[in-house]
């Protein structure tokens, strides 16, 4: 999954300049309204202004939660399952590269689902499984310095994921557009589509994985190695 913010499109640092905007003309007034006040010089008009400015400060810091700061926090969280396709598109619009039916190599499927076949589950963990990925720690040198660069992996390879945590929909995608990926998985007994996923109990709800045509891929990033 290659991303992670490169550039912020334009709309999102347009939305923080308002919000930081509308706290500074909060601030500024709050301290006019209280050398007013000294005076007893507030009167209706100033009242209504002020409780204005205030609902403004507000709205600019929910919408700011809701197009960015919330699907953000979801991404990078144990709640990414809880993305929903609204959130995950606010944040392609942001520039996050996330999962898609290119970088799976799969086409005719929807990207919100792509991204939801992409977050993988276990006993113990969450995190991206992504079938570009090895299980290899690469160090690389650069020609020109000596100097080398560990390799830091955003997500799981599918060797080092097991068949048996699949949901279901995951299980059904990977059997009809990945079998290569699938076979790299661990080994274990595959669950039926219809048992959850896990070998047993009720079937999670759980979209067909989909896909788009953006040309973002899964990526890595490169630390230094000290």
């Amino acid at each position: 999954m290659k991303q992670v913010e490169k550039h912020a499109p334009d709309w999102t640092t347009r939305l923080q300049e308002h919000r930081q905007r509308c706290e500074d003309a909060a601030e500024s007034w709050a301290e006019l309204c209280r050398r007013h006040d000294e005076g007893g010089h507030i009167g209706p008009h100033m009242r209504r202004l002020s409780k204005q400015i205030e609902q403004m400060q507000q709205d600019a810091h929910r919408l700011w939660k809701i197009l960015y700061a919330t699907p953000r926090n979801k991404l990078w969280s144990l709640h990414r399952l809880s993305l929903t396709e609204q959130e995950y598109w606010f944040l392609r619009a942001a520039g996050f590269g996330l999962f898609t039916a290119k970088n799976l190599g799969v086409s005719p499927i929807d990207d919100y689902d792509a991204y939801r076949v992409g977050v993988y589950e276990d006993d113990t963990s969450m995190c991206f499984m992504h079938p570009d990925e090895t299980p290899d720690t690469v160090t690389v040198v650069n020609k020109k310095t000596g100097r080398e660069w560990v390799r830091i992996r955003l997500a799981q390879s599918p060797e080092e994921c097991q068949v048996r945590c699949l949901r279901s929909g995951q299980l059904e995608f990977y059997r009809k557009y990945r079998p290569d990926v699938l076979a790299r998985m661990q080994p274990e007994q595959a669950p039926d589509v219809g048992d959850g996923g896990r070998g047993g109990g009720a079937a999670r709800n759980d979209r067909l994985p989909a896909m788009g045509n953006d040309e973002t891929s899964h990526g890595l990033t490169d630390v230094p190695r000290r």
